[in-house]
């Protein structure tokens, strides 16, 4: 198999075999590749102190557990075929971030159960579970290894950071620099959401930007936003950056980040979810 050395690749100085290359994959390959990096060995520690039950595991709770189990399973055996044949890695690209998403949707979606021992939180929406992660980790109920996850950032303290041109495209980039670009784009996604939701074409008139205010004032920035807000680009608005012309190595090693992305956040989920489930039922939830 060929690899390509990413470092290597120079901004308008692009060798033959990543002409084609264009900025938006690149950004979004960076993205992906840092985070990977980032969420390596993560781990996910729980201060909680719950009285045990003697209760069985709930039908709706073991349910939920059969369809992680799905999802992680034909993630896994598609990262099996592609790794055997990167010409497939285009197609995979495709779905890799609604699979990463909903996978690790439905993981939180058990963490919340475990703490708030409610069975209508396995039913609660995207942005309940988004509001949910961002309040443990700012009581520092849920605590991530690395701190860059832990680290809750307002739309104020995001516009005050010191954007560089070019630094979501250098092959050696910059780790301060790559997060704010990823927290940018997050913040400037939550933004286009907003304007989507509410059917707003101009925030300049009065009413609209009272609400974008509103929810600016209110709202925090996390990088564990990412994957909420790569599966709705890649699921519904913007597959762009993956019709270029680029090799299939290329693609493959964006597909394998990605995995390697969402294995390292399943582990530390379901490390946390063992966790949890030992003092709620004194036994372990996942195998």
């Amino acid at each position: 198999m060929v690899k390509i050395k990413w470092q290597e690749i120079k901004i308008g100085k692009l060798s033959s075999f990543t002409s084609s290359l264009g900025p938006d994959f690149k950004t979004h390959y960076n993205y992906v590749h840092y985070l990977k990096n980032l969420s390596k060995e993560l781990l996910i520690a729980e201060n909680y102190n719950f009285k045990k039950t003697k209760i069985e595991f709930p039908k709706a709770l073991l349910k939920k557990t059969r369809l992680i189990r799905i999802f992680k399973k034909s993630i896994d055996e598609e990262y099996k075929g592609i790794s055997e044949c990167h010409d497939l890695s285009v197609i995979g690209n495709i779905w890799i971030a609604t699979k990463s998403y909903y996978l690790l949707f439905h993981m939180w979606s058990i963490v919340n159960y475990l703490i708030n021992f409610e069975i209508k939180s396995l039913e609660n929406s995207h942005k309940k579970i988004s509001k949910f992660i961002k309040e443990e980790v700012s009581k520092k109920h849920l605590i991530f290894s690395n701190d860059e996850f832990n680290k809750l950032y307002s739309y104020e303290e995001i516009a005050g950071m010191e954007g560089v041109p070019g630094a979501n495209l250098r092959g050696n980039y910059d780790k301060e620099k790559m997060k704010c670009c990823i927290l940018k784009k997050i913040a400037k996604s939550k933004i286009e959401e907003l304007k989507f939701t509410k059917k707003i074409n101009d925030f300049r008139k009065k009413k609209n930007k009272k609400i974008k205010l509103d929810f600016e004032s209110k709202e925090k920035n996390n990088l564990v936003d990412f994957f909420y807000m790569d599966r709705i680009k890649n699921h519904y608005r913007d597959l762009d950056f993956l019709e270029k012309n680029n090799s299939s190595e290329l693609h493959f090693e964006y597909y394998e980040n990605y995995f390697n992305l969402t294995n390292n956040f399943y582990v530390a989920l379901k490390k946390l979810i063992n966790s949890l489930s030992k003092k709620r039922f004194n036994d372990k939830l996942m195998n």
